[in-house]
C-alpha cells in the first residue's frame, strides 16, 4: 500500500498546482482540489489494474474457461461479475485508502476498465455477464453496487454496467421471462422500477 499511497500524496499535489495555475484562490481551490484530488491517481491505478489483473490474468483464465464451456456444449456465463478494489489486513481500517478507493471504484478510470472488459467478454462469445450486485453502498468491504443507491447517477460509466449484456443473443422477452411470477411495482410515476423476483424461475 506504500506505493498507493504516494500515488494518493502526488496527485494531490498536483491538483492543488493545477488550481494554482488556473488563478484559483480561497474556496475556489479547495472546492478544485477536492474535487480533483484523486484523478492522476486513479489513472496510474487503471494503468496497473488494466495490465495486470485484467489482461494478465483474468481474460487468460476467461479463455481457458470458455475453451471448456466450449469443449462441453455449454454457454459462458458469469456469476457474481464486476468490480471492486479495496485496502486489505491492517490498511482496511485507514481512512485514507478507503476514501481513495471508494471514489476509485466510481471514476471515469474504471469506466474505461469496464469497456475493455466489455469488449473482451463480447469478443470471446461469452453468453450472460451477471453483476454481483445492483444497488450498493460502498464498505471498507467494497464497493460492489452498480448503483451506490436509488437514482444514483453522479457518473454516466454506471451504465455501462448494466449494458454489459445488451449485445448477448438473449432477447428481451426471455430476460422477462426469467423472472416469472415476479412483481413489476413502479412507486411513482418517472420512479426506478422495483423487481421482486420470487424462487420459480423458468428454465433456460
Amino acid at each position: 500500500m506504500p506505493r498507493v499511497r504516494g500515488w494518493v500524496d502526488a496527485s494531490q499535489t498536483l491538483a492543488q498546482l493545477a488550481a494554482q495555475q488556473a488563478g484559483l484562490t480561497g474556496s475556489q481551490t479547495a472546492d478544485y482540489v477536492a474535487q480533483r484530488r484523486y484523478d492522476a491517481a486513479t489513472t496510474a491505478l487503471a494503468s496497473i489494474v488494466s495490465q495486470t489483473a485484467l489482461k494478465e490474468q483474468l481474460f487468460d483464465q476467461w479463455a481457458k474457461h470458455k475453451a471448456i464451456a466450449d469443449r462441453h456444449g455449454l454457454r459462458f456465463i458469469s456469476y457474481a461479475g464486476g468490480s471492486t478494489i479495496t485496502a486489505s489486513g491492517q490498511a482496511i481500517n485507514d481512512p485514507m485508502l478507503f476514501e481513495f478507493f471508494k471514489a476509485f471504484n466510481y471514476s471515469d478510470d474504471v469506466v474505461d476498465l469496464y469497456a475493455q472488459l466489455i469488449e473482451e467478454w463480447r469478443r470471446i462469445g461469452g453468453y450472460e455477464f451477471n453483476i454481483f450486485s445492483d444497488i450498493s453502498a460502498p464498505s471498507q468491504s467494497g464497493s460492489w453496487g452498480a448503483l451506490r443507491y436509488l437514482g444514483d447517477k453522479t457518473r454516466d460509466g454506471i451504465k455501462s454496467r448494466a449494458t454489459i449484456n445488451k449485445s448477448s443473443p438473449i432477447q428481451k422477452s426471455a430476460q422477462r421471462a426469467r423472472f416469472n411470477m415476479g412483481l413489476c411495482t413502479a412507486i411513482a410515476q418517472g420512479s426506478p422500477t422495483l423487481w421482486k423476483a420470487r424462487a420459480s424461475l423458468t428454465s433456460s
